[in-house]
């Protein structure tokens, strides 16, 4: 999660050589030493107020995070594509640094947003209507 993280960041190039890996391995342990973990403010500052930003949008626009994910996955999957993402960012009317949450988000490059990612909380509650409803 680590080495995503770094990736997503810019930090860290997809298939970095030994020298790099060693880097990002102490990276990794001075970063951890005070807490104990890596977070992402650690690795890029702007990502946490970006996400923030996007919760309050959609609390805006849809009244809660559960719902606007209801209305992105009706069938309660959990997931969403880059290209429904970026549509809901218009929606909710997120402008801020997109690129940089689907980065983020889609750490992997799959071409998927997990919701988790955003808001486990939430995920879980519009999954769970999305059973009820089956």
């Amino acid at each position: 999660a680590f080495f995503q993280g770094l990736r997503a960041a810019g930090i860290l190039q997809p298939e970095p050589d030994e020298e790099a890996t060693q880097k990002a391995e102490r990276l990794f342990e001075l970063l951890s030493q005070k807490e104990g973990v890596v977070r992402l403010a650690h690795l890029d500052p702007a990502v946490p107020y970006l996400l923030v930003e996007f919760k309050a949008r959609c609390i805006d626009r849809y009244g809660s995070i559960a719902r606007a994910f209801q209305e992105w996955d009706p069938e309660g999957t959990g997931k969403i594509s880059c290209a429904q993402f970026k549509v809901a960012c218009h929606e909710i009317k997120h402008s801020g640094a997109i690129h940089k949450l689907l980065d983020f988000l889609d750490a992997n490059a799959e071409g998927e947003v997990d919701l988790n990612e955003i808001d486990e909380d939430a995920a879980e509650e519009a999954e769970a209507i999305a059973e009820d409803r089956r």
